[in-house]
């Protein structure tokens, strides 16, 4: 699904949790049982990246910016929690950005560029009475702190960091603030 805590949400989720057993066995910190458990599975670390990769497809072409949709028929992108998924989905291309193939590096520049973009043009959540916004405000800080992590050269890497860093200020601050 395009928005809410269905398809989108949870192939970040689990794009991240491949991304990261694949890191984890890089740094020697997958045990050796586990590591052939996976790979009896088909999860060998060729296949966790392939599935980094697919997924990474996946949610390009199914963003705003690629033109197609997610499995609901509608795009995906510049909603209330797409930040929040940014942060799963760009953490896993950040665990494995080196062994990723150019095709699936442009398509998260695409899709990190854009939400971190977009983000950094709004601005942050205030409270009203029964909503705090600080979930709001605290997930929003994903999509910029991701896009400075994977482009620190890019020309709106200040504006990202700005924009995360504003949001993390208002997440829990109060009126006395």
């Amino acid at each position: 699904l395009a928005d809410g805590n269905g398809g989108i949400r949870g192939t970040s989720n689990l794009t991240l949790a491949t991304a990261f057993l694949v890191y984890a066995e890089d740094q020697g910190w997958l045990q050796a049982d586990l590591a052939r458990d996976l790979a009896a599975a088909g999860l060998d670390r060729q296949g966790r990246l392939a599935r980094v990769a697919a997924s990474w497809a996946y949610l390009a072409q199914a963003h705003v910016t690629g033109g197609g949709a997610a499995a609901d028929g509608k795009p995906w992108g510049h909603s209330w929690q797409s930040s929040l998924w940014v942060g799963a989905s760009g953490t896993a291309a950040l665990l494995t950005w080196d062994h990723l193939d150019p095709t699936t590096r442009q398509a998260v520049e695409q899709v990190v560029v854009d939400e971190a973009s977009y983000r950094a043009a709004l601005p942050p959540r205030d409270s009203t009475p029964g909503n705090t916004a600080a979930e709001e405000n605290g997930w929003d800080t994903h999509a910029p702190a991701v896009a400075v992590a994977l482009f620190p050269q890019h020309p709106a890497a200040a504006a990202w960091l700005r924009a995360a860093q504003v949001r993390a200020a208002n997440t829990y601050s109060v009126a006395a603030d």
